[in-house]
């Protein structure tokens, strides 16, 4: 798999009750695990079915960080938040939302409503890299 799919270790596969097998998710190298939104029927044309689990793989992972990007740090700290998420949900959804501070920052800054918007902003940025720092200084659990 990891020849035709950057990344992508193996798929996740189980046989349904009348011995159909279906591809639940995927797997990646590091050990990053994601369930696919709409499981894949394995059965008939190998390029046509892995057609279909690339299609997958696109859908949920949208879907995946569409919620990551609503629940940024909702009632919990951005670490937790990261460690709830994988690697590459992450990574997309921090650019978004850093995009947004920034220009949230600016805005408050042109508009006159806070003249040091920016320095706060810079502010809690290292507060975020600290808890980063934070944590993985103490013991992690793998994966």
């Amino acid at each position: 798999m990891i020849k035709m799919f950057d990344n992508v270790l193996r798929l996740d596969l189980t046989r349904t009750e009348n011995g159909v097998q279906l591809a639940i998710g995927m797997q990646s190298s590091e050990g990053e695990h994601m369930e696919f939104r709409n499981p894949v029927e394995c059965a008939g044309r190998i390029d046509e079915w892995l057609t279909q689990v690339e299609a997958e793989m696109v859908t949920s992972n949208r879907r995946i960080t569409k919620k990551a990007i609503y629940r940024y740090c909702d009632a919990q700290p951005r670490v937790e938040w990261a460690l709830r998420h994988q690697g590459m949900v992450v990574l997309a959804s921090s650019q978004v939302w850093w995009t947004w501070e920034v220009e949230e920052a600016f805005r408050r800054l042109g508009s006159n409503e806070d003249k040091t918007a920016l320095k706060a902003y810079a502010k809690h940025l290292r507060g975020q890299l600290k808890e980063v720092v934070a944590r993985i200084r103490a013991d992690l659990s793998p994966n």
